[in-house]
């Protein structure tokens, strides 16, 4: 083989680097998929955390058999209970739990009804509850 073509030869076999910059989309599009799960782990905690320990004015945001969402807002609580009032309106979509909370207190029917916390517990567990508003 002729030298000048060996020559030619050997710099088209160097190995070839790509810039840095070709990943930083991956890098970028990784780094939001990460802080979303972080979030959604963080709201995870947060709602089983206010769950076990409900306060006064908490708002649940629960899923009702027939793929019905609805608000639940605890009047009280004591030791082992809460009670809860029950709102007046159901929405077939997670999304519209906010109309259902622009209606106002008006919306919750007067009478409270009691449940355990260990009720509460299991229904968060069963994915019932959807979120605590506080």
């Amino acid at each position: 083989m002729p030298s000048s073509l060996k020559t030619a030869y050997n710099k088209v076999k160097q190995p070839i680097r790509a810039p840095a910059w070709t990943y930083t989309g991956i890098i970028l599009a990784l780094g939001i998929i990460a802080t979303g799960f972080i979030s959604d782990q963080r709201e995870t905690v947060r709602t089983a955390s206010r769950v076990v320990a409900p306060e006064a004015g908490d708002v649940l945001a629960v899923k009702r058999g027939g793929g019905t969402y609805t608000l639940y807002k605890v009047q009280n609580t004591t030791a082992d209970s809460a009670y809860l009032l029950m709102n007046q309106f159901e929405t077939d979509q997670e999304s519209g739990l906010n109309v259902i909370k622009g209606k106002g207190p008006s919306a919750y029917l007067p009478a409270p009804v009691g449940f355990s916390r260990k009720d509460l517990k299991i229904w968060l567990d069963q994915g019932l509850i959807v979120g605590v508003e506080r």
